[in-house]
């Protein structure tokens, strides 16, 4: 499809062996595989991926949901395929479970990119 700028599909997770029973019942785990709009399940046109620019490297969580959100604000065609492209292990070590001080940043994210929406600042100038 010429007129994608990107490609994605769908992730399966399941608890790393190591976990405890008890440490499974803590983390949540998707028991079918969903669609995900990831670095690691997209794949983008180069010309596509430079429109949207690096990922920003301030954020400790949320670096996919920032690109992202300003891929939305380039109007990026992102097609998904119902195949199961990536299997995510969760473990002890997720940036989920050690980072979860830094959450707050998703919402400020979040807010960065109604401000943008708001004030029309780079939404659809690719």
């Amino acid at each position: 499809h010429p007129e994608s700028d990107a490609v994605s599909g769908h992730v399966l997770e399941f608890h790393s062996e190591e976990l405890s029973d008890d440490m499974k019942r803590k983390i949540h785990c998707n028991q079918q595989a969903m669609p995900l709009i990831s670095a690691g399940t997209t794949m983008f046109r180069r010309e596509s991926f430079f429109r949207v620019g690096f990922y920003e490297s301030r954020w400790e969580v949320g670096v996919d949901m920032n690109w992202l959100l300003r891929a939305k604000e380039q109007k990026l065609r992102i097609d998904v395929l119902p195949d199961i492209v990536l299997r995510r292990r969760l473990h002890h070590a997720n940036k989920g479970i050690v980072k979860k001080d830094f959450i707050h940043q998703r919402a400020q994210i979040l807010k960065e990119h109604l401000d943008r929406l708001r004030h029309g600042e780079n939404v659809g100038n690719g």
